[in-house]
């Protein structure tokens, strides 16, 4: 899969420099509580603007939460922590930083830091999520066209 983040990761490795992932969550989609009923505040929340977060796209990308889900029960994870351990096993130059406005929500994702995967663990984990094709754009209109130049 040729992903704009292989050029990124790739060039910040050559330069020794770090990155810190844009909504390493999904807007909250990988912790599992973002379902196609979902409803979301038009005074603040553009995510029902966004492909990605259209109720078709949500239920054909639940293979991605089902995949975090799997592998965290049968370890006392969450779907969320999964996913930023996942991501913090990558590099260690890879920082991610999820937002959230509640404290429970900061812990969990903290827990995330305690969690080393195996080789074997890492490796099968990446293997399930190469298999996953995600359906939606991440953007539309003009923030697409600045995203994807």
């Amino acid at each position: 899969m040729c992903l704009p983040e292989n050029d990124v990761i790739k060039t910040c490795e050559e330069l020794g420099i770090g990155f810190v992932p844009y909504s390493p969550l999904s807007r909250s989609f990988l912790s599992g509580y973002i379902t196609e009923h979902t409803k979301y505040n038009p005074a603040n929340d553009n995510r029902p603007s966004l492909p990605r977060y259209q109720p078709d796209a949500i239920k054909a990308n639940w293979v991605m939460i089902d995949t975090l889900t799997t592998f965290g029960n049968q370890r006392g994870l969450s779907a969320a922590q999964v996913a930023l351990a996942w991501l913090l096993a990558q590099k260690p130059w890879i920082v991610p930083i999820p937002g959230t406005t509640k404290l429970a929500q900061l812990q969990e994702n903290l827990w995330a830091i305690d969690y080393q995967f195996t080789p074997d663990e890492l490796g099968q984990l990446t293997t399930d999520f190469n298999k996953i094709k995600i359906v939606g754009e991440r953007y539309s209109g003009q923030s697409a066209k600045q995203v994807n130049k």
